[in-house]
């Protein structure tokens, strides 16, 4: 059953957005398992979980799906598409600086949570590049990105599922956002949880990846020897009162041929962390375990 379905009706006379949901039973349902059932790859889809104490799995976990609208920004420069689910190209330059343009559209995506679901909800989600610190600190920008993508992007999913491992429940949820004249499609929100219900229900768990154990090889990028000058800098900034910590990262590249998604799953077993994500975007992966 749709829940939330006159409340929406209400806030989306008044101009404001609205959440539907449907909540089930989910005691042989995992992330991970619905994760392979629905997430597509280069959509924009996100997997988002959390270890306490790198031994108790948090209470929720959240898969956010089929993204009606993508934003991306480099430098001070910002685009929109919100026509993502029918034409991913349709990009259009925001008038406004770039984070001015994230705030006017967090503003946007800004929504009542109803009692009944829980608080681990978010209707945008996305990533902040180092780059992105040049907009509010004065910062050297690299001449060029050898890695090639936006310094920012977020996207705004259609359909959320919040596993609730305590209660063993799973929330499917679908946000409905004013049209121009007030009004939002609340039958089209109710047939997205639908038919997400129906494919976790009756969809197969896709082949076990076959891999070999051949040990993988990484590459710096850093020049032999930089990073370890690196470190030796920081000490002094420290030793001098300067600063009291930083966090210097390097870069390793290595050929990886599995799906984006099997990276997760490896990093999850093997490093549990309070800050588990797995971001498939247009073009390439976004995988994490921190710290």
């Amino acid at each position: 059953m749709i829940e939330g379905i006159e409340a929406a009706r209400a806030a989306l006379a008044g101009g404001r957005p609205a959440l539907l949901w449907r909540r089930q039973v989910a005691d042989t349902e995992t992330p991970v398992a619905a994760a392979l059932k629905l997430v597509e790859p280069g959509r924009g889809d996100f997997v988002l979980e959390s270890v306490e104490g790198g031994s108790v799995r948090g209470r929720h976990s959240m898969i956010g799906l089929a993204p009606d609208l993508v934003f991306r920004a480099t430098g001070n420069e910002a685009a929109i598409n919100d026509r993502w689910l029918t034409d991913r190209e349709s990009f259009r330059p925001c008038a406004r600086p770039a984070l001015e343009a994230l705030r006017d559209l967090v503003a946007r995506c800004r929504m009542d949570v109803p009692a009944e679901l829980p608080r681990a909800l978010a209707c945008l989600v996305g990533y902040f590049s180092y780059e992105t610190v040049g907009l509010v600190e004065r910062l050297d920008r690299p001449p060029e990105n050898p890695v090639g993508v936006p310094d920012m992007m977020f996207v705004r999913p259609t359909v959320i599922l919040i596993f609730d491992r305590l209660a063993d429940t799973l929330f499917l949820v679908a946000p409905v956002w004013p049209n121009a004249d007030g009004s939002g499609d609340v039958d089209a929100a109710s047939d997205r949880i639908d038919a997400v219900a129906a494919r976790l229900a009756t969809a197969a768990l896709p082949p076990p990846v076959r891999t070999g154990h051949d040990q993988v090889a990484l590459t710096p990028v850093l020049p032999a020897g930089r990073y370890a000058t690196m470190v030796g800098a920081a000490k002094d900034y420290i030793a001098a009162g300067d600063i009291f910590q930083v966090v210097l990262a390097q870069r390793f590249t290595t050929p990886f041929t599995l799906p984006p998604f099997e990276l997760y799953r490896a990093l999850r077993r093997i490093n549990p962390s309070p800050f588990l994500y797995h971001l498939d975007l247009p073009g390439f992966a976004l995988t994490g375990s921190s710290p």
